[in-house]
């Protein structure tokens, strides 16, 4: 799990989802609007004997970045950038990660990845020793 800040300002995190993504729809437009909590890091414990504290981070993906957030399932681990976004409610303020890129390593998207396969071998051309008769 990790944490940064790249030159251009964008916040990078990596970390593994509390909970199942959330998908919303939002506005006139019914707007795709997906969130999760991820545990980004453990924060050391207030007393000597006691347990570290998860640090948490919310992110919120728009469009078809909600689309790819939401298959986001609790254990997950995802990566995404973007900048950070505070608003207030009740009088408190709550800061979100807005992605901008994210990647969701699913068991759930692995294994509907399609198995690779090796190309044949007779496919590929007999490269001979005159560097003149390279294909390339």
């Amino acid at each position: 799990m990790a944490q940064g800040k790249l030159q251009d300002g964008s916040i990078l995190i990596a970390g593994m989802c509390g909970r199942d993504a959330e998908l919303r729809f939002v506005g006139e437009n019914q707007s795709r609007v997906c969130s999760v909590g991820l545990a980004v890091g453990k924060r050391p414990p207030a007393e000597p004997n006691g347990k570290p504290d998860t640090i948490w981070c919310e992110v919120k993906a728009w469009h078809n970045l909600a689309s790819i957030l939401s298959l986001a399932r609790k254990g997950d681990s995802v990566f995404a950038i973007g900048r950070i976004e505070s608003r207030e409610h009740n009088g408190k303020v709550y800061k979100e990660l807005i992605a901008e890129y994210l990647n969701v390593a699913s068991m759930n998207c692995a294994a509907a990845s399609p198995a690779t396969t090796q190309p044949p071998v007779d496919q590929f051309a007999e490269l001979t020793e005159d560097p003149e008769q390279l294909p390339f």
